[in-house]
């Protein structure tokens, strides 16, 4: 019984480790770090990419341009709010990245956008995209069709900051005021209760 617990475990941790593998992407330069790619489905003529692309190294990395033998026309685009409406614009000079910095790629926000596409992908179908950066180098990504974006990207993020502010303030009050009211109760209880028995004795 002990060793079959501990062959399922085992299969559990590589499984799941494999998963988290898989959301990586292998890059040519060890100083960038992207992850969770994927795109939506395209049922018109036009699609957007999406991902997380993260500078690990000491010098600022510029995104100049995007490609994909899907589309003859990609384009790096990006969301802003001009009178109170959100618009899309296309991002002539590309994105800088900062050392140390993370930039998101996500819907209403910045995206690769792929003008004229020769197919129109379904969930669950894939293609590839390259980054071209104003160094020189290069990286291709695999855009994995889905209708939305998995868990465990900006939502992860989101938890990890609004959600231990939460944790952090009203989770501890609420745990510290509520423990404080029980022991209050609980004393008081004790002390009518025994004055009661001493009373009646």
């Amino acid at each position: 019984m002990k060793v079959l617990f501990s062959s399922l475990f085992a299969v559990l941790v590589l499984s799941s480790s494999h998963a988290f593998a898989c959301e990586m992407v292998k890059t040519t330069d060890k100083t960038l770090s992207i992850s969770h790619v994927w795109g939506k489905p395209n049922y018109g003529p036009n699609g957007a990419a999406y991902f997380i692309l993260k500078n690990n190294g000491k010098k600022a990395r510029h995104l100049i341009a995007a490609s994909s033998p899907l589309s003859d026309r990609v384009e790096l685009h990006t969301h802003i709010k001009e009178d109170g409406v959100m618009k899309m614009r296309k991002m002539k000079d590309g994105f800088i990245v900062k050392p140390g910095e993370t930039l998101h790629f996500k819907p209403a926000g910045n995206h690769v956008m792929l003008l004229g596409m020769k197919e129109k992908l379904k969930p669950g179908a894939s293609y590839d995209i390259q980054l071209q950066f104003k160094d020189g180098s290069k990286e291709t990504l695999k855009v994995a069709v889905k209708d939305k974006e998995t868990k465990g990207s900006h939502a992860d993020d989101k938890r990890g900051s609004h959600a231990d502010d939460k944790r952090g303030s009203h989770t501890d009050e609420k745990r510290g005021s509520n423990a404080d009211e029980k022991k209050m109760k609980k004393s008081e209880t004790r002390g009518s209760d025994a004055e009661e028995k001493r009373g009646s004795h």
